[in-house]
């Protein structure tokens, strides 16, 4: 059985072997290859997702032109991404801090089975703790996630543990891989902030990241959460008296 939760490599794109210092020169994105026939790219299955007509939108991004999906840097930037309050231009997506949030499998191209779920590494026994099957579509499970952690996905079918960290995916050659790419979404009716994570599920795939596609929503703290509905009530006063 593999479990590398706590490897340390350097990093770059794709194959993460820059040294530190080149990793924190400015924002890295791991490339995406087209997905094969019969198979959605990550334009349509967020079009799928949440409706409307998707389109590119700068040189990573995309928009249905209220709801965009902003690429979160993969390396480069350093810190850990708060799940709350981060944002795609100033965090990296390999190390997460937490707060309660929605968990949700949302789509699937691929024939391994998996289980999605987190690392904490804030516990003195970081291990993995199972969320949800990939397989188990719009059936969402709250979970509070804790100050410092990675997401993961048990790819039960080859028996190995990807996590966000590319560090923990070693190759044949010893190589960190970077086995998810993430993307913000903005202008949802979600509350919160909502991220949406692609995995690639072989350490030497096809690397269409889409392979379980899980989207993540915060869930307000119920003070943030009235306030929320204060805005919206005097939003609409306004409006009336317009």
């Amino acid at each position: 059985m593999h479990r590398m939760h706590n490897g340390v490599r350097a990093l770059c794109a794709l194959t993460f072997l820059g040294g530190t210092s080149a990793a924190l020169a400015g924002p890295i994105y791991t490339g995406i290859n087209p997905p094969p026939g019969g198979e959605l790219g990550h334009q349509a299955i967020l079009q799928n997702i949440y409706g409307g007509a998707w389109s590119v939108s700068g040189v990573r991004d995309f928009s249905n032109g209220s709801i965009s999906a902003i690429r979160v840097a993969d390396a480069g930037v350093g810190g850990i991404l708060p799940v709350l309050t981060g944002s795609a231009g100033a965090n990296e997506d390999q190390r997460w801090s937490g707060g309660t949030v929605t968990v949700t499998a949302k789509a699937k191209y691929a024939g391994d089975s998996h289980v999605f779920g987190w690392i904490d590494d804030a516990s003195e026994n970081p291990v993995f703790q199972p969320l949800i099957s990939t397989n188990d579509f719009n059936n969402p499970v709250v979970v509070s996630l804790s100050p410092s952690f990675r997401w993961a996905l048990d790819d039960i079918s080859i028996d190995r543990l990807w996590t966000s960290f590319p560090g923990d995916n070693l190759n044949d050659s010893d190589q960190s891989i970077d086995m998810l790419t993430t993307y913000e979404i903005t202008g949802s009716a979600n509350p919160g902030k909502t991220w949406l994570i692609f995995w690639e599920d072989r350490i030497n795939g096809d690397f269409d990241y889409n392979d379980a596609v899980i989207e993540i929503n915060a869930v307000p703290a119920p003070g943030a959460a009235a306030l929320m509905g204060l805005a919206g009530i005097a939003a609409g006063r306004r409006r009336k008296r317009d």
